[in-house]
C-alpha cells in the first residue's frame, strides 16, 4: 500500500515535505495500532523543509471531520485512538467535537506546534499541539482519521493549527515549551559576529545515538533566510547561526527545526518549531552592530560590535523597553585607576599597572543612553593568552 506524497504538500509550504513510503502491514482492526509494518523508502530524495508563507495560504476557519484525537504523546495504547470527531480551526481556538471527548483550545494558549510519531503508532505522522490548561503545560494530538488512518489531510491539519498559532495567536513557544524526544533547546536571540547582527540558537542531542538537526531560519525577508544542517553526537551542544543585514520589529521570526535518525536526512523523527517578535529596543541593539565607529575609543570595529552587545545586554534588564544608544567613549590616563581591579584587591592592581604598560590592558569609559537615562560603563579589555582580547563591564553610574 502507497502514501503519496499529495498535491496539497505543495501548495503549503509551510508543511512536511516527507518521502513517499511503501508500508506493507495488516490491520486486526480498525481501532488497533498497525502493527508488523515494514517501512521502506521509495526515490525521491530526502525531505525538505518549505519556507514559511502563510498570508492567503489557509484560509480559516478551517474544518477537517473524519479526525482521529490521542491525549498525550508518550505514553502506550493498544488503539491507534482514543475518539474521532469533527476539528474546526478557527482564528481564535482550535474546536474538537467528539461528545465527551469533545475540547476547545484557546489560540493564546498554544505554546507549541510539532509534527511526529506518538504513542505505539510508528508509521504514521500527527499534528502535535501543547498548550497550557490552566497553569498546566498539556499534550493532544490529531490526524486525518479517513481510510482508516491513511487519510491524506494531516498535512493539512497540522498546517492550519500552526497558522492559527504562530500567524494569528502570535505564539512564542520558549525552551521550556520546547518539546522534542531527541532535542534540547536551549534559547537563543542576536549577537554580533563579524560585526553583523546574527540570529543564533542552541541544540544539543539528548539522545544516547548521533542524530542530524536541519535548522531553517524564516526571516521577514527571504533574502536573509538560512538553513543550517549539522550532527550531533550523544550529548553534543551546537551554534546554529544566521547572520543578518537588516532587522525587523514586530515581525515574525520563525526557526524551523527538523531532526533525522541518517546522515542523507530520509529517516525524519521528529519536527519543531520556534517563534520570534524582536521588539524595537531589540532591533535598535542589532543596528549598532552595524554602526561605523564609537567615537573616543581605541577598540577596533569587531571589538566595538562585541562590547556594544554586552552593554546593551546590561541596559536591556534595566530599561528593557527602551532604545539603547553609545554616546561616546573615554580612554583612562595613567594615573586613572581601574575601579574593576580596585575590587579585586591589590595584587589585581599590580597586574593591571604591568599589562598596561605592556599595552596588553585597555580601560575605557563607555556611555550609554537608554530612553531618558544616561549611565557610564568601564570597560576593561585584555589580551588574552590564547588570543582575542577579554572584555569586562561594569556599571560605574
Amino acid at each position: 500500500m502507497s502514501i503519496p506524497i499529495g498535491e496539497k504538500l505543495r501548495k503549503i509550504r509551510d508543511v512536511l515535505i516527507h518521502a513517499r513510503k511503501t508500508v506493507v502491514c495488516a490491520i486486526c482492526a480498525s481501532t488497533l495500532v498497525l502493527a508488523g509494518c515494514a517501512v521502506q523508502n521509495l526515490p525521491g530524495g530526502a525531505p525538505e523543509s518549505a519556507q514559511i508563507d502563510y498570508p492567503g495560504e489557509i484560509i480559516l476557519p478551517k474544518t477537517f471531520v473524519s479526525v482521529w484525537y490521542r491525549p498525550g504523546k508518550s505514553s502506550f495504547s493498544p488503539v491507534a485512538f482514543s475518539a474521532s470527531g469533527t476539528l474546526v480551526v478557527g482564528e481564535d481556538a482550535i474546536d474538537f467535537r467528539a461528545g465527551d471527548n469533545s475540547m476547545s483550545i484557546p489560540v493564546s494558549s498554544i505554546q507549541s506546534i510539532a509534527w511526529g510519531k506518538v504513542g505505539a503508532d510508528f508509521v504514521n505522522d500527527w499534528a502535535i499541539v501543547r498548550f497550557d490548561d490552566g497553569g498546566q503545560s498539556t499534550e493532544v494530538s490529531f490526524k486525518d482519521g479517513s481510510s482508516l488512518g491513511h487519510g491524506e489531510d494531516s498535512d493539512l491539519i497540522y498546517a492550519a493549527i500552526k497558522y492559527a498559532a504562530v500567524v494569528r495567536g502570535g505564539v512564542r513557544p520558549n525552551p521550556e515549551s520546547f518539546h522534542s524526544g531527541w532535542v534540547v533547546a536551549h534559547g537563543g536571540g542576536v549577537i554580533a559576529r563579524d560585526r553583523k547582527p546574527s540570529l543564533v540558537y542552541y541544540f544539543s542531542n539528548k539522545a544516547p545515538v548521533p542524530i542530524w538537526v536541519s535548522v531553517t531560519f524564516s526571516t521577514p525577508s527571504p533574502a536573509y533566510d538560512c538553513k543550517i544542517t549539522s550532527s550531533l553526537a550523544a550529548g553534543e551542544k551546537k551554534e546554529f547561526l544566521c547572520p543578518q543585514d537588516q532587522m525587523y520589529a514586530d515581525s515574525l521570526y520563525s526557526i524551523h527545526i527538523d531532526t533525522y535518525l541518517d546522515e542523507v536526512r530520509t529517516n525524519m523523527a521528529d519536527r519543531n518549531i520556534v517563534t520570534h517578535r524582536f521588539s524595537q529596543a531589540e532591533v535598535a541593539a542589532a543596528a549598532a552592530f552595524l554602526t561605523t565607529e564609537v567615537p573616543g575609543t581605541l577598540a577596533d570595529s569587531e571589538l566595538q560590535a562585541a562590547i556594544t552587545e554586552r552593554l546593551f545586554s546590561e541596559e536591556s534588564k534595566l530599561h528593557g523597553d527602551c532604545q539603547h544608544d553609545v554616546l561616546r567613549a573615554e580612554v583612562y590616563g595613567e594615573d586613572d585607576q581601574s575601579i574593576i581591579t580596585a575590587k579585586m584587591g591589590s595584587k589585581a592592581q599590580e597586574v593591571e599597572g604591568r599589562l598596561r604598560a605592556k599595552g596588553d590592558m585597555l580601560v575605557e569609559k563607555w556611555i550609554v543612553k537608554s530612553c531618558d537615562n544616561i549611565s557610564a560603563y568601564e570597560v576593561l579589555l585584555t589580551k588574552a593568552p590564547g588570543g582575542g582580547t577579554d572584555i569586562i563591564v561594569q556599571k560605574t553610574k
